[in-house]
């Protein structure tokens, strides 16, 4: 296998088996096994090859985020505690784009609330599009969003979005089934530099 660092930066190891069963349980969520094509250019040097794996063909998020996002959730799927923690309280997670998606399809696919804290430097067309999926969103600074990746839980001054989202009627193919994650939702936390990427 594999060594790995968890958030806490403590070595695990990750077996092919494990990928594999985690692949699985991924595109049970939804998302798709992109295709692999082969890069044509004049710029390609000579005896290279260069292939694209097309992850914007990912379903509702057009981003390789839902792989994480499902991941978590998939693995939350098999833990009793968890999953009836999530029953009770849904899935979270502190986005500002694609991974506020991710999570936000994949409670929708699984008929269960969603809960997203964005930054206040996040643009209206982003959040609409987290509202369209059915999320209730909360807002905070960036100071206190970025925070919450170290501390693993929101600000106690989050202020609610008061936009309410449009009527979710659940998402095709929906499975009824329900996923946690610790403390009581799904963290999926982006790093400060794709964030602040996506600001410029």
């Amino acid at each position: 296998g594999c060594t790995l660092l968890s958030r806490r930066f403590t070595p695990c190891t990750v077996t092919r088996r494990e990928v594999e069963a985690t692949a699985a349980r991924v595109y049970e969520l939804g998302a798709i096994e992109s295709p692999l094509v082969p890069f044509h250019s004049p710029l390609v040097p000579k005896g290279c090859e260069i292939w694209l794996k097309l992850e914007c063909l990912q379903p509702v998020v057009g981003s390789f985020k839902v792989r994480g996002a499902a991941a978590r959730v998939a693995a939350a799927l098999t833990d009793e505690k968890e999953r009836k923690l999530v029953l009770t309280k849904g899935l979270w997670t502190a986005s500002a784009g694609n991974m506020a998606q991710a999570v936000a399809s994949l409670a929708a696919r699984l008929s269960v609330p969603c809960t997203v804290l964005v930054p206040s430097f996040t643009p209206e067309c982003k959040r609409a599009a987290i509202r369209a999926l059915g999320a209730e969103l909360f807002e905070c600074s960036a100071d206190e969003w970025f925070e919450c990746f170290r501390t693993g839980e929101p600000p106690p001054n989050a202020t609610r979005d008061r936009t309410p989202p449009p009527s979710r009627g659940g998402h095709p193919g929906a499975t009824g089934e329900a996923a946690a994650a610790e403390r009581g939702g799904a963290h999926h936390g982006e790093r400060r530099q794709e964030e602040e990427g996506e600001r410029r």
